[in-house]
């Protein structure tokens, strides 16, 4: 198998997390589906440079990672509320909606670098050592980082939820 078939196949594998990965990072659409293809071009160009198959998806999220943050402005829609049009009705029952809203809210409350490595950890099962290479740091920092954001969040959960009772 060349190297075009070979990359075809792993990023057909992987497709749907990428593309759920950077709608998280861009929360638009069409933000969204320019980074994946950015992201593509990249992994498609760097592919020899990948040592294992296996870490695959660990190495598409590194770019897409590396080229939200470093672009940032590009992505002019870019917005820090969570839409509940970005989750969709087959993806979710109806009635979770609001839950989910509410906890990526309270998730956009905390540091850049901590909600990512949450939502990297909880959601897409990536392992500390994994984002430590996506954050460029080490795997202990990560795990302080995943730990003390998930303080905050419960607190922040916490919170809303004794004023809404109360």
């Amino acid at each position: 198998m060349n190297k075009k078939e070979k990359f075809i196949e792993l990023y057909k594998l992987n497709s749907e997390p990428l593309e759920r990965y950077a709608l998280n990072l861009t929360r638009n659409r069409i933000d969204a589906e320019e980074l994946c293809a950015e992201t593509i071009y990249i992994a498609y160009t760097t592919f020899d440079k990948l040592n294992s198959e296996i870490a695959f998806l660990s190495y598409l999220f590194t770019i897409a990672r590396r080229l939200f943050f470093k672009n940032k402005r590009k992505f002019k829609n870019h917005t820090n509320v969570f839409s509940p049009d970005l989750i969709s009705v087959s993806e979710v029952h109806i009635e979770n909606k609001v839950d989910i809203i509410f906890l990526y809210e309270q998730l956009d409350k905390l540091e850049e670098q901590t909600k990512d490595a949450i939502i990297l950890a909880e959601i897409f099962g990536f392992k500390h050592f994994e984002i430590a290479e996506m954050h460029g740091t080490n795997a202990n920092n990560i795990k302080v980082k995943i730990h003390r954001g998930k303080e905050k969040l419960k607190e922040l959960l916490e919170t809303k939820e004794v004023k809404s009772n109360g």
